[in-house]
């Protein structure tokens, strides 16, 4: 069988854009906007998805408008960004002086903001008085859809799993590590987890689920704690670029994991995450804190990169996909390693 190229599994989309730290500027201005993107699958058989958004905007002192509405349209990002210029009207404030977050894998909609005079960030960062709210709804949509929702018909460019990549290199011993982690999902039957630590060792694991990529982040976190257990660490660092799963983290050290699920993670993770972490503080400490997605930190970039050519790969032949996985990982590692020296 006819190998692929590397480009076969990354895509013709670079997903490594920048999102750089929220500036003064953007900080201080009057209105803050988050705007969060949503799909919901339908129990037919039917083609189409009704895709929905969430959009707050708070000004300083305090005011808050809420939209939650959704379009059967295959593109929904006129009508997000019609719905964002109605939301400014009752501030009576323009495009100049607002500043909006949104999804960073939202690409199109990140340009369309941009092109129509918005400053936007593509991750939704703390600084923004609008993403706390933003992400306590979207946290409350994702469970209310996955409570009786039959599986969507699905699309043509989705196709099952052929194989699932497994891969790691793990040939640290002791001393303090930093572990970089992420994840990846089509959103209906394949996820992907992985991890990246600055010693060069890295973790891929893919499998079957229909689980939500939040509780794949913090799979990936469960993962990192453990390796660092295999190595004999003397500490460790653990980042991530999820805000949910690093809310499930501290929901679980408030709380423990009580066996039951915390805004659409399942209590199986929770429960995987809290074991992981006793017996990681039980042999050293134990740091786990937040990474900005896509900003070119080194290791979360290979972790994303590794984690999403595992997805892919696994919808092609394995005779033609391991050879270009491989590469792709061994090309993430080393750029990681060379940006760590500088």
């Amino acid at each position: 069988m006819e190998s692929l190229s590397l480009s076969d599994l990354t895509g013709r989309q670079s997903r490594t854009y920048a999102v750089r730290e929220p500036t003064s500027e953007q900080v201080g201005r009057r209105i803050h906007v988050a705007i969060a993107r949503w799909e919901k699958p339908w129990r037919g058989g039917g083609p189409v998805e009704l895709n929905g958004w969430i959009i707050v905007a708070r000004d300083k002192p305090g005011r808050q408008i809420v939209r939650d509405n959704s379009t059967t349209e295959a593109d929904p990002d006129p009508a997000i960004l019609t719905e964002l210029h109605d939301v400014l009207a009752e501030f009576n404030v323009s495009a100049e002086e607002s500043w909006v977050v949104t999804g960073r894998r939202r690409v199109t909609l990140l340009n369309l903001l941009e092109r129509s005079g918005f400053d936007v960030t593509g991750s939704f960062v703390e600084q923004n008085r609008a993403t706390k709210k933003a992400s306590a709804l979207m946290q409350r949509k994702k469970s209310a859809l996955m409570k009786g929702t039959r599986r969507r018909a699905p699309k043509e460019s989705e196709r099952p799993a052929l194989w699932l990549p497994n891969s790691a290199r793990t040939q640290g011993r002791g001393g303090a590590v930093t572990v970089s982690c992420d994840a990846s999902s089509d959103t209906r039957s394949i996820g992907s987890t992985c991890f990246v630590a600055d010693n060069g060792d890295y973790q891929l694991r893919t499998r079957r689920t229909p689980v939500s990529v939040d509780e794949l982040e913090l799979d990936a976190i469960s993962h990192a704690l453990k390796y660092s257990l295999r190595i004999g660490a003397t500490s460790v660092v653990v980042e991530s670029d999820s805000m949910a799963a690093l809310e499930a983290v501290e929901h679980v050290r408030r709380s423990g994991a009580r066996g039951r699920r915390f805004r659409g993670v399942s209590a199986g993770s929770l429960t995987r995450f809290d074991q992981a972490h006793r017996e990681a503080r039980k042999a050293h400490p134990v740091e786990i804190r937040r990474v900005l997605g896509h900003s070119g930190d080194p290791l979360n970039q290979a972790a994303d990169q590794i984690a999403y050519l595992g997805l892919r790969a696994s919808v092609h032949p394995r005779d033609a996909a391991e050879a270009p996985l491989h590469k792709g990982i061994n090309q993430a590692l080393k750029k990681a390693r060379a940006a760590l020296q500088k």
